[in-house]
């Protein structure tokens, strides 16, 4: 409680700052591949058009594009059950919506409390389910034509 009412009793523009800021730390910013890679410190990737560049950077460049993808597939998913929400499939767009609303507490709870960027893998399972969603309304699209 004292750390809600010391974050809600600065002025809006520092609030907004401080959000933002966690925002990319949280959900943008590059993870550390040392974790899995730790035997390879050193290790260097060849790449036909680049020349060789380190396998941290190569590591987190990949993760950075998958990630782009998932949110983008999440995306779709909410959009198709915000546009067609009573389209007979009521028990089924519960588990998106139940998902979203999970997420969305996830992520506001993060954004009053300490963030670490290895708090957001519990976030990751209600991401990755509505990505599927996601996945399955562009597929839908795709194979009408």
């Amino acid at each position: 409680m004292e750390t809600l009412k010391e974050r809600l009793s600065v002025p809006p523009a520092e609030l907004y700052y401080l959000f933002m800021t966690k925002i990319k730390k949280m959900w943008c910013d590059f993870d550390s591949p040392e974790w899995a890679f730790y035997n390879y410190p050193n290790a260097e990737v060849e790449l036909p058009v680049v020349e060789k560049i380190p396998l941290k950077v190569f590591l987190q460049k990949i993760s950075s594009g998958f990630n782009s993808g998932i949110f983008i597939l999440m995306a779709a998913a909410c959009i198709r059950f915000i546009k067609s929400p009573g389209s007979g499939e009521t028990r089924v767009a519960a588990v998106p919506t139940l998902l979203a609303v999970v997420f969305l507490v996830y992520f506001g709870a993060h954004l009053f409390i300490e963030i670490q960027p290895r708090y957001r893998d519990f976030a990751m399972i209600p991401i990755f389910t509505l990505s599927a969603f996601g996945f399955e309304r562009i597929f839908e699209s795709v194979n009408k034509y």
